[in-house]
C-alpha cells in the first residue's frame, strides 16, 4: 500500500512540472511602452487607459482618456489594448 501511495505521489509531482513547463513556454513577456493604450483588469472602466510614464519593478503611470486623470498602477494587472 506504501509503494502505491509512493508511487502515485510521485506521477503527481510529474504532471504538475509538465503542466507547469508547458505554461511556461506559453507565457509572453510584457512591453510597456508610453503612449501604448491598455485596459486595467477588474475596472469598473472599460474603455482603454494611456500608458505615460514606465518606471522601475513594472510600474506604469497611466492616463485616463476621458478625464486625464492620471495614476500609477502595477503592471501586472494590465492588458494590452488591441
Amino acid at each position: 500500500m506504501e509503494e502505491f501511495r509512493a508511487q502515485a505521489y510521485e506521477n503527481a509531482n510529474l504532471c504538475k512540472e509538465q503542466t507547469k513547463r508547458w505554461h511556461d513556454k506559453k507565457i509572453l513577456p510584457l512591453q510597456l511602452e508610453p503612449r501604448q493604450q491598455v485596459f486595467l483588469f477588474n475596472s469598473r472602466m472599460k474603455f482603454p487607459f494611456e500608458i505615460v510614464h514606465v518606471y522601475l519593478h513594472r510600474v506604469v503611470e497611466v492616463k485616463d482618456g476621458n478625464t486625464d486623470l492620471i495614476s500609477k498602477s502595477m503592471a501586472n494587472i494590465l492588458a494590452q489594448a488591441l
